[in-house]
C-alpha cells in the first residue's frame, strides 16, 4: 500500500494496522473489504432511519454495522455505531441523531478517499 494512501486512510479515522491484520496481513484484500463495507447501502438505511427517528430500525441496522466496520479499522465510527446500538437496544433515542450525523460526516470523508 502506498504510504501517502495509508496516510489518508489514517487521516480518517481508520486503523489501517487493525485492518490489515483481520484480513490475514493481506493488504490487498483488506482495501477490497474496506471499499465493499464503505459502500455498503446500510449506511443509508441508518441516516434514513435516523431521520424517522426509529429506534428499532436503527437498533437492527446498527447491531449489522457494528461488526463489519470494526474489522475492516473504521475505528471511529464503530464506536460511534456502538454507542448508537447500545442506546437503541433500550429503546432510547438520546443523542443518537447527533452520532449518526457524526458517522455519516465521517463516512463521506472516508468515500472520498476510496473512491
Amino acid at each position: 500500500m502506498e504510504v501517502t494512501y495509508r496516510k489518508e486512510l489514517e487521516e480518517c479515522g481508520i486503523d489501517v494496522e487493525h485492518g490489515i491484520r483481520s484480513h490475514m496481513g493481506n493488504e490487498a484484500m483488506f482495501v477490497k473489504f474496506l471499499k465493499l463495507v464503505v459502500m455498503d447501502d446500510m449506511f443509508d438505511d441508518l441516516y434514513h432511519s435516523a431521520g424517522k427517528n426509529n429506534a428499532g430500525e436503527i437498533f437492527e441496522i446498527s447491531h449489522s454495522l457494528k461488526g463489519t466496520v470494526g474489522n475492516v479499522g473504521l475505528s471511529e465510527i464503530d464506536t460511534l455505531i456502538t454507542c448508537i446500538c447500545e442506546t437503541t437496544r433500550k429503546g432510547s433515542m438520546d443523542g443518537v441523531v447527533e452520532k449518526v450525523n457524526k458517522v455519516k460526516e465521517m463516512h463521506e470523508e472516508i468515500k472520498q478517499h476510496i473512491a
